[in-house]
């Protein structure tokens, strides 16, 4: 079986790359496995780009390059340049635990019902953070997986897209998705916006063509996360973002919007934040926003919401 695993990557903090790739260079495959490494390199500064390449070099990685920034075109690059069975999507701020790619193939010929899986996601914070925000870190894809679960509801949720593994043969239908909705372009963090959804919408491809997605708990890696990423303001921003992304992704999949009349709703959360500040309101806030801006940008936009 050959492995494809693939870093999508724009102008990265380098010692977070630097360690990722340290744990990618210690893993065991699972014997009989082949294993090839891909970097695309989504439109970085020309300086970034040259060293990119470099270190592609010294550490047995493809160098691939898209010009179009976001992370689901640079996913789309790494599909349309890689043939194996099974691509391991590795962000360039993980690091995975050692038997992290063995028991991705123990999983692939295991269970060849899943066409998506994932795992654990620990983060590592840079600098700790006051406990009224500990409960949102969530919003940086922190994910405990205790017990194996797996499904084929079409309304599934997602795995983590740090570690996220996938068959060739959702891959190539996410491809051909890709193509038929331009509402994807939009999914996706990208150096000028939070967006996300793009894992959600990847996972709900495998049982489109009658596969599963899995959790699995033996699964797992570490998420770096830098000082920046941990403030208020970065995260309220992501917040919003991920429920605007989440109309998007509701609309795509022919799903009911959730109702953008939310007006009265907000104004009381307002009110209430008044009487009794606190950070959690203030999420819910963006939250709201975001689910009411991407609602009111679809029927604008004229998209078809059934």
């Amino acid at each position: 079986m050959k492995i494809d695993l693939i870093i999508c990557t724009h102008n990265p903090r380098w010692d977070y790359l630097v360690w990722t790739l340290d744990s990618i260079s210690q893993q065991q495959p699972a014997y009989g496995t082949e294993l090839e490494k891909y970097l695309v390199d989504n439109n970085s500064p020309l300086e970034c780009s040259a060293k990119l390449q470099t270190l592609c070099l010294e550490r047995g990685f493809r160098y691939l390059f898209e010009k179009e920034q976001g992370l689901v075109h640079a996913r789309i690059c790494g599909l349309r340049n890689t043939s194996g069975e099974v691509i391991v999507w590795v962000d360039d701020d993980t690091v995975l635990a050692p038997n992290f790619l063995s028991e991705v193939a123990r999983i692939a010929q295991e269970k060849p019902f899943l066409g998506v899986w994932g795992g654990n996601v620990v983060l590592e914070l840079e600098k700790s953070v006051p406990d009224y925000i500990r409960p949102h870190l969530v919003l940086l894809t922190e994910n405990h997986v205790e017990v194996e679960e797996w499904s084929n509801y079409r309304h599934c949720m997602p795995v983590a897209g740090a570690g996220m593994c996938t068959r060739r043969v959702v891959g190539d239908r996410y491809v051909a998705n890709y193509h038929s909705s331009p509402l994807r372009k939009l999914l996706g963090r990208s150096a000028n916006n939070l967006f996300s959804g793009e894992d959600w919408d990847f996972c709900q491809t495998a049982p489109e063509i009658g596969l599963g997605v899995g959790r699995m708990p033996n699964l797992s890696l570490t998420h770096l996360i830098p000082e920046r990423r941990t403030t208020e303001a970065y995260l309220l921003k992501i917040a919003e973002g991920h429920k605007f992304s989440v109309q998007i992704v509701l609309a795509i999949r022919g799903f009911p919007l959730v109702d953008d009349r939310l007006d009265r709703k907000i104004l009381e959360l307002r009110l209430r934040q008044l009487v009794k500040p606190s950070f959690a309101k203030r999420v819910l806030l963006s939250e709201l926003r975001g689910l009411q801006i991407g609602a009111r940008f679809l029927k604008a936009s004229k998209v078809s919401l059934i």
